[in-house]
């Protein structure tokens, strides 16, 4: 008969096991300790998102830092800095994504006589689960007022100024879509329009559409006779000086439209 050798090889493990706490003991230890709050409805959620949001506009953020008037729009504007701010506050970080961009060093392609830098950027709110909470979009170009009054020049000068505007200008529209900043501010226009800044003349409006004519004219490869026929076909003047400013766009408007077929037949 075989004995059983398991007892020397393997001798026996003294095992300490720690005694159980009672239910009271637990109790009496986790006593200051904070209880989970209940998931909140929509409806309560709304209302303290709301009211923090109150709270900080009226003892955070800054007028003429965060925020300011512009001459014109009854609603303040929300500022670069404002609009980070309320984006810390709910915990939210943006993500820029190019949309489109021109870049035409000559404005030829599409029959301006100035550069035209043209861009165009979406920015998404993320939250701190990776979700998107909301989404803007921005675009600014060289062909607005501010940049086009500079010249060939000062527009070259203002590129990386117009793209990161752009930029700006969709950052700011998604934050007032995710935090339900909207009913405060309106989007951020400080850089469209300066109080003391005024607007071009109508005179000189004038004068740049019929800059554009002559050059469209000359991409046309048009005579002049065949300007005046074309002027009077399609706004019923023979003059660019007899048109206004609703006519002279009008008749920019046709030109292009046959500089297009030109091109489309050059490619075809």
């Amino acid at each position: 008969m075989k004995s059983d050798t398991n007892s020397e090889l393997h001798p026996a493990i003294d095992v300490q096991v720690e005694k159980l706490p009672t239910t009271s003991e637990v109790t009496s230890k986790t006593a200051t300790l904070a209880t989970v709050t209940p998931q909140k409805t929509g409806m309560q959620a709304a209302i303290e998102h709301y009211g923090t949001l109150v709270q900080f506009v009226k003892t955070v953020l800054q007028k003429e830092v965060d925020w300011g008037y512009i001459k014109g729009c009854e609603k303040p504007m929300l500022f670069k800095p404002g609009a980070e701010k309320i984006a810390k506050l709910f915990g939210l970080k943006h993500r820029i994504e190019l949309i489109s961009k021109i870049e035409d060093y000559t404005g030829q392609s599409v029959g301006l006589d100035f550069p035209l830098f043209s861009f165009h950027y979406k920015c998404q709110l993320i939250n701190q689960a990776g979700e998107v909470e909301a989404e803007g979009e921005g675009i600014c170009s060289s062909a607005e007022w501010k940049y086009r009054k500079q010249g060939a020049n000062g527009i070259f000068n203002s590129i990386n100024t117009i793209c990161k505007l752009a930029q700006k200008r969709a950052m700011i529209g998604a934050i007032l879509i995710g935090c339900g900043a909207s009913e405060f501010f309106s989007c951020d226009l400080e850089d469209l329009a300066n109080p003391t800044e005024e607007k071009p003349k109508q005179s000189d409006r004038k004068d740049e559409l019929i800059q554009q004519v002559y050059a469209i004219k000359e991409q046309l490869n048009w005579s002049k006779t065949v300007a005046i026929a074309f002027a009077q076909k399609t706004v019923g003047k023979r003059s660019t000086s007899e048109m206004s400013i609703a006519q002279l766009e009008t008749l920019i408007g046709a030109m292009l439209q046959e500089l297009s077929k030109i091109e489309s037949q050059k490619t075809s």
